[in-house]
C-alpha cells in the first residue's frame, strides 16, 4: 500500500487537489477532507505493480490559482532477494578454513545485508556478516575448527532495503578436521639378521 502524504497552504480556504501517480490522475478518493495548511491530506493507494513509480500533487484554488508540487519517486518491492551458493558444493569436504562465495541480488531495491551460518550437529553458529566483493557477489572464510566434526548445512540469509528476506538456500557439507588414527600391522614370520643363513 502506497500512502501519498501532502500539505497545501493558501489564504483562499476553497480549493482542490489531484495526486498524479505516473503522470496521471489519481481517482482513488482522498481520506477525510482538504484541509489547510497541514500535512493530514493523503490518498492510500494499493495494487501497484513492483518497480519504480512517481507522484507529485496539483491543487487549485477557486480564483483558478494552480500550485504544483515537486514529483517524488518511490519503489515498490515485494520480491525476496535471490540468492545462489557458489562455493562450497554439495557434501564436499571441509577442512581448517571453509570459503563461502554466494551471488546475491534484488530486482527492485538494494541488499541491506548477506549473512552466513552453519547449522548441524554438533553445532549451529551465529549470523555472520559477509563481504561484497563485486556487484552481486559476496563472500567469506569461516574457521572450520571452531566447530566439532560433523555433518552441516550451510546456509544463507540475504535481506533487501525494504526488508524482503530470503533464508532458503542452503548446501550441505561435511567438516572433518581430525586426523585418522595410527594403524600398527602384526609382523608375522621370523627376521633373521643380515647376512645370516636359514
Amino acid at each position: 500500500v502506497f500512502i501519498a502524504n501532502w500539505s497545501v497552504t493558501d489564504s483562499d480556504m476553497t480549493f482542490e487537489c489531484d495526486a498524479y501517480l505516473n503522470s496521471a490522475r489519481n481517482t482513488t478518493a482522498i481520506i477525510g477532507s482538504i484541509s489547510n495548511n497541514t500535512n493530514q491530506n493523503w490518498y492510500n493507494i494499493s495494487g501497484l505493480a513492483q518497480g519504480n513509480h512517481n507522484w507529485y500533487v496539483n491543487c487549485s484554488d477557486d480564483a483558478g490559482n494552480i500550485g504544483t508540487s515537486t514529483s517524488r519517486q518511490f519503489t515498490v518491492d515485494s520480491s525476496v532477494p535471490t540468492v545462489k551458493i557458489l562455493t562450497p558444493t554439495l557434501n564436499s569436504y571441509n577442512r581448517s578454513s571453509l570459503l563461502i562465495n554466494v551471488s546475491a541480488v534484488d530486482a527492485f531495491t538494494n541488499l541491506s545485508a548477506v549473512r552466513f551460518r552453519l547449522t548441524g550437529t554438533p553445532n549451529t553458529t551465529e549470523w555472520t556478516d559477509m563481504a561484497l566483493i563485486t556487484t552481486g557477489n559476496y563472500s567469506a572464510t569461516f574457521t572450520s575448527t571452531t566447530v566439532g566434526d560433523g555433518s552441516y548445512n550451510v546456509q544463507i540469509l540475504a535481506n533487501d532495503s525494504v526488508n524482503n528476506t530470503n533464508m532458503t538456500t542452503q548446501v550441505a557439507i561435511i567438516v572433518d578436521n581430525s586426523a585418522p588414527s595410527s594403524v600398527v600391522g602384526n609382523t608375522t614370520g621370523t627376521q633373521r639378521p643380515s647376512g645370516s643363513r636359514a
